[in-house]
């Protein structure tokens, strides 16, 4: 009878762990949205294929696909942990020159389903991300955002 109890306490410990990781795990996820989407946005320095927020500890890292696809274009986003770790944060939509005058190149972004525009200005070696304009569609891939 012990058995019996031990292994119904051991089937409810476990149950009971399945969901507190999961609900603990919607949680961090929540609260790192919530942080991603305020810190984002801002200024960034370029260095190689590293953007460096300015004034803050946040650097994003631009990858590059080896067989892009029309729904995954060339480059990407990843954003730097500690430990020299990386977690995937978008894909980067070219979505034209903002201005040739300016050498700025322009990109769709979506964070946790919040769209924003990249524009890195590689003679100067700058870049910006900023929330992407509610009143003007982004196309990319003919699948329109926003």
């Amino acid at each position: 009878m012990l058995l019996f109890k031990e292994l119904v306490v051991q089937t409810l410990y476990l149950k009971y762990k399945k969901t507190l990781n999961s609900q603990l795990r919607a949680i961090i996820h929540s609260t790192k949205s919530k942080i991603m989407n305020s810190k984002v946005v801002g200024n960034y320095q370029i260095k190689n294929s590293r953007l460096q927020k300015i004034n803050d500890s946040l650097e994003l890292v631009i990858g590059t696909r080896q067989k892009p696809t029309i729904t995954k274009p060339l480059n990407y986003l990843l954003i730097c942990l500690p430990n020299n770790k990386f977690s995937y944060l978008s894909s980067m939509y070219q979505i034209g020159l903002e201005s040739t005058k300016n050498h700025l190149q322009a990109y769709a972004i979506e964070v946790d389903r919040i769209q924003y525009q990249l524009l890195i200005n590689a003679i100067e070696k700058i870049a910006e991300i900023k929330f992407a304009p509610k009143n003007v569609a982004t196309t990319i891939n003919n699948a329109t955002l926003g």
